[in-house]
């Protein structure tokens, strides 16, 4: 999910373009960062990096709390199969 994502829940989150110029460009990549490290981002604040620790936790939560894996045994066609 695209950093981007952070302002659709009407957080506003003014450094958008400091996380993306640090490389931070999915919220993946944000999520497990602590507070201290998000701050250190050039361009990000005390109180933005709080807000984006917060919303990328939300995002993530929400995701994984919806989400489910599926996993299929191999058929014994799949399994006898050669490339």
């Amino acid at each position: 999910m695209r950093v981007d994502a952070l302002n659709e829940n009407r957080q506003r989150i003014p450094p958008l373009s400091a996380l993306k110029q640090a490389g931070y460009t999915t919220v993946d990549k944000l999520h497990g960062l602590s507070v201290a490290q998000i701050s250190n981002i050039r361009g990000v604040g005390q109180r933005s990096a709080i807000k984006i620790k917060r919303t990328v936790d939300q995002i993530h939560d929400a995701v994984f709390s919806q989400s489910r894996v599926r996993i299929d045994p191999p058929t014994i066609e799949a399994a006898n199969k050669t490339d």
